[in-house]
């Protein structure tokens, strides 16, 4: 085969090519673009790699599963609307607004800083100071404790104040009560408007009077 036989015969099989071949297969754009104008006229079947940057200035729309491998950097608004679920810990640097119900199911929610953080679990609300405030089920009151055994309960109808050593007060709607093992002092004046009873038995004869009750003020005085 001559030479220019050879050259016919490349042409031949160049133009087969191009009339056979699958546009776009391998090819390569450096320094140029392709365009698609149009909905949907990009259409990948199958898998698409980036290497690089992917910037999107209108919708990017994703109806199945957007899954992201690495670090994920939103600077905006973000809204998201649905349930959503998030695993492992999270850090928010800035104020939260919360509007509806926030459900803690088995974990706690601690609040630190200041000289005593708080600590909120199982409907109780600890300190770093070694109080607590409870909801008290049973009766449906709040419950104050602090220290070795000091208490206080606020409940419908009553207050109540326990101390460790066994006295207590406690402030009905019949009456207020004073339990003390080591008795009540009073350090300033005492002054009483209402009638005062003392509920003693025992009786002592053959004494002189050694208090006196100034009918002008009501004040109680010893005799000396």
């Amino acid at each position: 085969m001559n030479q220019p036989e050879k050259n016919v015969r490349q042409l031949w099989n160049a133009i087969l090519d191009l009339q056979t071949m699958v546009y776009g297969r391998s090819s390569s754009v450096t320094r140029g673009r392709f365009r698609f104008a149009g909905n949907e006229s990009l259409l990948v079947q199958g898998s698409q790699k980036v290497e690089g940057w992917l910037v999107v200035t209108g919708t990017e729309r994703v109806t199945g599963t957007l899954e992201v491998q690495g670090r994920l950097i939103a600077s905006g608004a973000i809204g998201l609307t649905g349930p959503t679920s998030i695993t492992g810990s999270t850090t928010i640097a800035g104020d939260v607004s919360l509007k509806g119900t926030m459900a803690v199911d088995g974990g706690e929610i601690q609040v630190k800083g200041g000289d005593s953080p708080a600590t909120l679990r199982d409907g109780a609300m600890s300190f770093a100071t070694g109080g607590k405030v409870e909801a008290d089920a049973a009766s449906g009151g709040v419950r104050l404790a602090a220290g070795s055994g000091n208490k206080v309960y606020v409940g419908d109808g009553i207050v109540a104040v326990q101390l460790a050593g066994g006295g207590t007060l406690t402030i009905t709607e019949g009456g207020t009560t004073i339990n003390d093992p080591n008795g009540v002092t009073v350090s300033s004046d005492l002054r009483v408007t209402g009638a005062t009873t003392v509920d003693r038995t025992d009786t002592v004869t053959g004494v002189e009077s050694n208090a006196y009750i100034d009918p002008a003020t009501g004040r109680i005085q010893r005799i000396l």
